[in-house]
């Protein structure tokens, strides 16, 4: 059934996208996006890339005098509500259990590499080239438009508009003028 609607799709017209690599550490899905910058296939993923953005989160906090303090207290008061406490807590550690920086790939909790060369650190060079791989390809989309239709070709939409309301001789000439004008400005330049 999914192949008779990607067939009707096709035949209509309409833009069926590739399936493409979930970017979360440890995924290997392929899965076909929804929209154009959909990077993970699905909640679980989400959760699990949540989960690292808050140790991220953490760790740039904890890099702050501020936030060791803060982090000082909050642990010192742990300790004495576990001392004031008749049983023990059932509850198991919360965090994501690294010590350390975490690598820059949403998901993965390794330490990375140190290269003073690149802004960011990466644990291994698939990581890099995960991001790096998503990264440019919404590069991509964003360069070419998509999100704004046909803004960036300006003289196609113009053609467009002109010939729905019966006025294409007229937005040729205007056109035409325009190209002689810049020819003209240029060789004067």
């Amino acid at each position: 059934m999914a192949g008779d609607q990607g067939a009707s799709a096709r035949g209509t017209g309409a833009r069926v996208p590739r399936k493409r690599r979930c970017l979360a550490a440890g995924c290997t899905r392929r899965y076909t996006p929804r929209c154009w910058h959909q990077r993970y296939c699905g909640e679980e993923c989400r959760k699990r890339v949540r989960r690292w953005l808050a140790a991220k989160r953490q760790q740039r906090r904890r890099s702050t005098d501020e936030g060791r303090e803060a982090h000082r207290a909050a642990e010192r008061a742990r300790r004495e509500r576990g001392r004031a406490a008749t049983e023990p807590a059932s509850e198991g550690p919360r965090g994501h259990g690294a010590s350390g920086p975490i690598c820059d790939r949403p998901g993965c909790f390794a330490t990375p590499l140190r290269v003073v060369t690149h802004a960011a650190c990466f644990c291994n060079a698939d990581c890099r080239v995960a991001v790096k791989r998503v990264l440019e390809r919404e590069h991509k989309w964003l360069a070419r438009g998509a999100l704004r239709g046909d803004a960036l070709c300006g003289h196609e939409l113009e053609r467009r508009r002109a010939a729905r309301a019966g006025e294409r001789d007229r937005l040729w000439r205007s056109l035409l003028e325009r190209h002689r004008r810049e020819a003209d400005d240029r060789r004067l330049r």
